[in-house]
């Protein structure tokens, strides 16, 4: 029988944390404890993906249980400040095989693809008033009052509009069949 096995740090001050599927709970263990969770006790799932301006996309799958909280699995392991380490080899087989799991011991779990409902709405209303900005700069600009100290400002925030409508545009949460996930969420 085949283990399913993913460990990550989940950030840069954080020590690696690993996770097994067991028979009927997904186990956990860092340096201080050990844990689980039983799949029929898991209420929701999410997964996602964001690919950032600068470096490689992660994946995620956010577990939230009946009891509240949320246990987060990543594809990317922080190593140290601007290097993050790429295990999606081990992250998809397991988050895979995990989402069969859940949804046969809780065929009422609700599992989702893309960004949270309310991240996504937080990046669209950013987008909307990044290009609002925008254009009132342009809009000044071509009445010869723009104020020149505000460059660096409207740069930074034309820097941000690809990504806001990166996210915008394909993260906008969708219903996930467990047993068939789209593979641009589990490898970014």
């Amino acid at each position: 029988m085949t283990e399913f096995v993913h460990a990550f740090r989940p950030s840069i001050m954080s020590g690696e944390r690993s996770y097994r599927l067991g028979p009927n709970s997904l186990i956990w263990k860092d340096e201080r404890q050990e844990d689980s969770i039983g799949y029929g006790e898991i209420a929701k799932v999410n997964i996602n993906s964001m690919a950032p301006p600068f470096g490689q996309a992660q994946s995620r799958c956010v577990l939230h249980p009946r009891s509240g909280g949320k246990i987060v699995l990543s594809s990317g392991s922080y190593q140290r400040f601007g290097v993050i380490e790429d295990r999606a080899a081990s992250y998809a087989p397991l988050v895979r095989e995990l989402l069969t799991r859940i949804a046969v011991a809780n065929p009422n779990a609700i599992f989702t693809a893309g960004q949270p409902r309310e991240l996504w709405w937080l990046w669209l209303v950013l987008l909307i008033a990044s290009v609002l900005i925008l254009l009132g700069g342009l809009a000044l600009a071509l009445m010869g009052q723009f104020p020149l100290p505000a460059a660096a400002a409207f740069m930074i925030v034309l820097a941000g509009i690809p990504v806001g409508w990166r996210v915008v545009r394909h993260g906008r949460p969708q219903p996930l069949d467990p047993r068939a996930p789209p593979e641009d969420q589990l490898h970014g």
